[in-house]
């Protein structure tokens, strides 16, 4: 599995709210996307998603990796 921690913003009745949550993706496509990912834990603090990874062992990877050019 690979996993992501993005932070992610919400809009609505004219406020915004902030948002860290840790996603968990099956596999990366050829393009260096993650496609249909399952959201597993949302938090107001950067401090707590680090937490909740470090406690359920996770390594958070970058959303995207751009494709290795021949």
């Amino acid at each position: 599995m690979i996993y992501t921690m993005e932070r992610r913003h919400y809009f609505g009745s004219g406020s915004m709210e902030s948002r860290w949550e840790v996603h968990e993706y099956s596999h990366r496509c050829p393009s260096g996307d993650l496609p249909e990912g399952k959201l597993v834990y949302s938090c107001k603090a950067k401090k707590e998603a680090s937490a909740y990874c470090k406690a359920h062992g996770i390594e958070p990877q970058p959303r995207f990796i751009a494709p290795e050019e021949d």
